[in-house]
């Protein structure tokens, strides 16, 4: 699958109880954008691909719209609609006092206060206990960020550690080194400076302490992952939700 850029399988997982995450159920990645046949008859004949769920915004869905799978079903969630800043460009984002880290913590943030993000949230983890929709894929532009708290709320909702959750967060660095490779090779031909090339490394890749920050948040605001899932102030997502994840996909 090395076509679909930053493509994993969260099978495999520990959980609390000594059970395992069930493999080929929940897939992440960046954009499904420009699969060659091949991939895209694999998500479908191998995979079993049900649905597709895309995390970007109106205006990443338009430059760069997925492409169609037979049978698959497309369901757009802009969970950073109403987050300022989280949709835009790098190059819009990239100025003299522009700090990476910072944007990231904000973003980050936002996953546990904005409320189009909750929304947006609670609609997927619905998604993920409907048998007509997995197996399912869901991914952002990157597969990083939108995704990586998507994938963390799914492996919280069966109990696996959070030192599983980070480890799989933090393999997108390994997996999208070529296509990272390729992009500050564009920013840099284009002329940008090298404080801001740094600055764009750091929103390329993922750091544990921008993960760590929404669970810290998670934590103090509603006293764990699987709280916020389950308060009206957080998902709003209702008791039986995990106990029906914990029946459909581990073993």
């Amino acid at each position: 699958m090395d076509a679909l850029v930053n493509f994993r399988d969260l099978g495999g997982k520990q959980t609390a109880d000594g059970r395992e995450v069930v493999s080929g159920k929940f897939f992440r990645s960046g954009e499904v954008v420009g699969l060659p046949n091949g991939t895209s008859e694999k998500l479908v004949t191998e995979y079993r691909l049900q649905t597709i769920v895309d995390f970007r915004g109106e205006s990443e869905v338009k430059m760069r719209p997925d492409d169609t799978l037979n049978g698959v079903k497309y369901i757009n969630i802009d969970i950073s609609k109403d987050i300022d800043g989280a949709t835009g460009s790098l190059q819009s984002m990239i100025h003299q006092d522009f700090s990476a880290d910072a944007a990231m913590m904000t973003l980050y943030e936002q996953f546990v206060y904005n409320a189009t993000a909750k929304n947006g949230l609670k609609s997927f983890l619905e998604i993920s206990v409907s048998d007509d929709d997995i197996p399912l894929l869901f991914h952002c532009f990157a597969g990083k960020d939108r995704t990586g708290i998507a994938a963390a709320l799914i492996l919280a909702s069966m109990d696996v550690s959070r030192d599983q959750i980070y480890e799989d967060y933090l393999v997108t660095n390994t997996l999208r080194k070529p296509a990272n490779d390729q992009m500050l090779a564009m920013f840099k031909a284009e002329g940008y400076e090298d404080h801001q090339l740094v600055e764009i490394m750091k929103m390329l890749y993922v750091k544990k302490d921008y993960l760590a920050r929404t669970f810290e948040l998670m934590d103090l605001e509603f006293g764990g992952i699987k709280e916020f899932i389950r308060s009206k102030d957080g998902l709003g997502m209702p008791a039986s939700y995990f106990e029906t994840m914990v029946s459909l996909y581990t073993e």
